[in-house]
């Protein structure tokens, strides 16, 4: 007996409503697109994905969906060989980040990817990308890096105090190093050997 299909239910007609944003929401708005629409925002992952894994339990027939943010993520799950990773982010200077260092993990030494992405300072950046990096690029990815490639080579610092997250950076240095035991401090704290002495440091 063939099956009997019934005629579909009519569509609801929806009727959009006009929206009222208060002026304070048209602000927050403006400053968001404004700040947001134009930077690069994380240039590191402040998480730690050691705990994603372990949670995940990511194996070769996975495939994760992650957001890009500096791809430092993506990059670590990489790492337990899942069958694809999809990088998406609201913000495409993101995955322009992203972009770069998988070219800088294709095409250069190790010693140069980690003092372009460990340090974030390296004085052959401009040649390294130019003859190594730039060709590996999307359109979008190579015009935003031909226009911020200084920020690796910058007498103001490395690549980590550029971009909002890099001006946030540079605003706590200023302030630890007004704060002289605190930086002291600090400093004990991040030079320390092994857990035990970061806890007697604490």
């Amino acid at each position: 007996m063939a099956a009997r299909l019934s005629p579909a239910p009519p569509i609801a007609t929806i009727e959009p409503q006009a929206t009222r944003h208060s002026l304070r929401d048209r602000l927050d708005r403006r400053l968001f697109n404004a700040i947001w629409s134009r930077n690069l925002v994380y240039n590191t992952c402040w998480e730690d994905p050691a705990v994603d894994r372990q949670a995940l339990q990511l194996g070769a027939d996975d495939v994760v969906l992650v957001i890009t943010s500096a791809g430092c993520n993506a990059l670590d799950y990489a790492l337990r060989g899942p069958k694809r990773i999809h990088c998406v982010d609201a913000n495409p200077r993101q995955n322009a980040l992203l972009e770069l260092k998988l070219a800088a993990i294709r095409t250069l030494a190790f010693e140069d990817f980690f003092r372009i992405f460990g340090e974030g300072y390296h004085p052959r950046f401009e040649c390294l990308y130019l003859e190594h990096l730039r060709t590996e690029l999307s359109p979008f990815a190579r015009d935003w890096w031909d226009r911020h490639r200084h920020w690796f080579t910058s007498r103001r610092g490395s690549f980590y105090f550029h971009g909002l997250s890099g001006v946030v950076a540079r605003c706590v240095r200023g302030w630890f190093r007004s704060q002289p035991k605190l930086h002291a401090a600090t400093i004990d704290l991040l030079d320390a050997r092994d857990v035990e002495e970061q806890r007697r440091i604490y």
